[in-house]
């Protein structure tokens, strides 16, 4: 289809829905005491995120994200009251330790740049009257446009000013997003995006007109300034998600140590490599994941979070607050 907007996803509300109702019975079967049935299910709620992993479409990269995150819940509970064996934890641990979100965002990414273009070419070629159109069902054909409408698109509008939005749009991508995200290594910078997001916000200020919308339209910034800002979102998701496969593989290597030994170790290095290889490190940091005992012989497990800062294992107002605390794995006190 050539207006990409226009394409529909309706797999992605399906597949999200069914990994929904398979994390709550997941969840109450462990309660019964059925482990192998709800590791039945949690095989099923993977292969369904997986089933996504080749769409072209960012959204359908964050819907993978939120469905393998929804199958970390029974395996937390699972762990939390001991009900998985050491078989059933091999398999979780090997399963969840091959995810690597953070360099599967460069395909999601890749995929929103060229429906960017394509968009503004469409626009260039069809005139800016079309952008009433761009959401709707291919279905609906668009009236033909008006004589005034096809004299602004095609004499008063240049071709030049389309290929400088999509120049412009290309730029503001790299600077925002180029930098923050190590697809290779799988890493995200906090500190990085951040730098990036700054250095947009100033290459739109020196537009002119301190940024106003005449400066941003007049120097050719109107698609990188609708479209780039919601992008760096998407970076903070890639970075939660790949915490939450990280610290639930560590954790099930933990539990492993647990029933082989009675206890959790004093710390992380204990568990490589017999209980598991490699041991992952903190997404953001690139160094080990804080760990400590906690005084009931459980242990608190954690990134330093978006903030960068160690806050002693201290979690924000949500479980990965992206304003402040740490990103925590814990288990409640009995």
């Amino acid at each position: 289809m050539e207006n990409v907007w226009a394409i529909r996803l309706p797999h992605l509300t399906m597949v999200r829905g069914v990994c929904q109702r398979l994390q709550l019975r997941a969840c109450a079967e462990l309660a019964s005491g059925h482990s192998e049935k709800a590791l039945e299910d949690l095989r099923l709620m993977l292969y369904l995120a997986d089933s996504l992993k080749t769409d072209p479409f960012l959204i359908s990269t964050l819907v993978r994200f939120a469905c393998v995150q929804l199958a970390i819940q029974p395996i937390w509970e699972g762990l939390a009251e001991h009900r998985w064996s050491e078989v059933q934890l091999q398999e979780l641990e090997f399963r969840l330790q091959h995810y690597k979100f953070i360099a599967d965002m460069k395909a999601g990414f890749d995929g929103e740049r060229a429906a960017a273009l394509s968009t503004i070419e469409l626009i260039r070629r069809k005139g800016p009257w079309y952008l009433n159109f761009l959401g709707a069902p291919d279905s609906a054909s668009p009236p033909e446009p008006s004589l005034l409408s096809r004299l602004i698109g095609t004499v008063l509008i240049p071709n030049g000013w389309y290929y400088l939005e999509e120049l412009n749009y290309c730029r503001g991508f790299q600077i925002q997003l180029g930098t923050g995200s190590d697809f290779t290594n799988n890493r995200v910078s906090p500190a990085q995006v951040k730098s990036g997001e700054q250095a947009f916000e100033q290459m739109i200020i020196a537009t002119g007109f301190a940024g106003t919308s005449l400066g941003i339209v007049l120097h050719h910034w109107t698609t990188a300034r609708l479209l780039l800002p919601a992008l760096n979102k998407a970076i903070v998701k890639s970075a939660t998600a790949q915490t939450a496969v990280n610290q639930a593989a560590v954790a099930c290597a933990l539990e492993r140590y647990r029933l082989a030994h009675g206890h959790f170790p004093e710390t992380l290095g204990a568990l490589a490599p017999q209980f598991i290889s490699p041991l992952p490190n903190d997404a953001l940091t690139g160094e080990t994941y804080q760990y400590r005992l906690a005084e009931d012989g459980r242990f608190v497990l954690y990134s330093v979070g978006w903030n960068e800062k160690d806050d002693g294992g201290v979690p924000g107002k949500m479980l990965f607050d992206d304003k402040q605390g740490d990103w925590v794995w814990e288990y409640p006190a009995k």
